[in-house]
């Protein structure tokens, strides 16, 4: 009878462990997203920078061309 408390005992400290590792995973996992998230929107707001700033660089450069050649 006492061996059997032990042993449900450890199998519920066990169980504990368990839940809290897996806890854990999650939370870690999902600040991960979370970040990798924040970073992804800001690379594409700022590749969406540079295209803007190389567009309009593009424009001046051939509005200049076509205003030599008048």
């Amino acid at each position: 009878m006492v061996l059997g408390l032990y042993t449900k005992e450890r199998n519920n400290m066990i169980q504990e462990i368990k839940n809290w590792l897996i806890n854990v995973s999650k939370e870690v996992c999902s600040e991960t997203v979370e970040t990798a998230g924040t970073i992804c929107s800001e690379t594409v707001e700022t590749a969406g920078t540079i295209c803007d700033e190389t567009r309009k660089q593009n424009a001046q450069f051939v509005k200049a061309i076509m205003d030599s050649l008048r």
